[in-house]
C-alpha cells in the first residue's frame, strides 16, 4: 500500500491519496459511474477519479484555488 502515494504522484504530481465512500447527506454510496459523476455534480469535491479518468471541477481552480 506505501507504493500507492508515489505510483499516483508521479503522472499527477499529488502525493495524496484519499480512498472514501462517495456519498452526501442521505444519498447512498455510489455504486455505479452514472451514480459517481451524479455525486460528483452535487457534492463539494474538486477532482473524481474514476477508473482510469480524471473529472475536475473547473470553477475550483478559476477561484484562485492552489493544490497542497
Amino acid at each position: 500500500m506505501a507504493r500507492v502515494p508515489r505510483a499516483f504522484e508521479r503522472p499527477t504530481g499529488l502525493p495524496v491519496v484519499v480512498d472514501t465512500s462517495l456519498n452526501t447527506a442521505g444519498r447512498p454510496v455510489a455504486d455505479d459511474p452514472r451514480d459517481a459523476l451524479e455525486c460528483f455534480g452535487s457534492a463539494p469535491v474538486d477532482l473524481l477519479a474514476l477508473g482510469p479518468f480524471a473529472v475536475r471541477r473547473e470553477r475550483a481552480f478559476a477561484a484562485g484555488r492552489t493544490a497542497a
